[in-house]
């Protein structure tokens, strides 16, 4: 039994033997623990699980169906929609009007004060 404890500790292969024993040793418990903890929560979203598979697939088809929905609402209101945009579009062409009108009005102050200089200068 000495000979085994003097082997383990003063020869380098010793100290492999040792290191390499516990690490195989903290990975064995490593995995059972992961085992014990995916037992007791088998639905938490982990990548590269099942669980996550199934999540994404559950909102895949919620988003589907609400896509559904939309497009038979849209279906069963076109009549609105049109009467709608009817009325939107005839608001900026009102709109459009007022702008040129006020863009003309300030032409004709600006053209005045030019023809009161040329005016000025026909006097001298």
């Amino acid at each position: 039994m000495m000979e085994i404890i003097d082997f383990l500790t003063k020869t380098p292969a010793g100290l492999g033997v040792i290191i390499g024993g516990l690490f195989v040793f903290f990975f064995l418990i490593a995995v059972i623990y992961e085992r014990k903890t995916r037992k007791i929560f088998p639905d938490q979203e982990r990548r590269g699980t099942k669980a996550a598979a199934k999540a994404k697939a559950k909102k895949k088809a919620q988003q589907e169906t609400i896509k559904k929905s939309a497009t038979a609402k849209k279906k069963t209101q076109p009549a609105q929609e049109e009467s709608d945009d009817e009325e939107t579009e005839a608001e900026p062409e009102e709109e459009a009007e007022e702008e040129v009108e006020e863009e003309s009005d300030d032409e004709e102050t600006e053209a005045e004060p030019e023809e009161e200089a040329e005016e000025e200068v026909k006097e001298d």
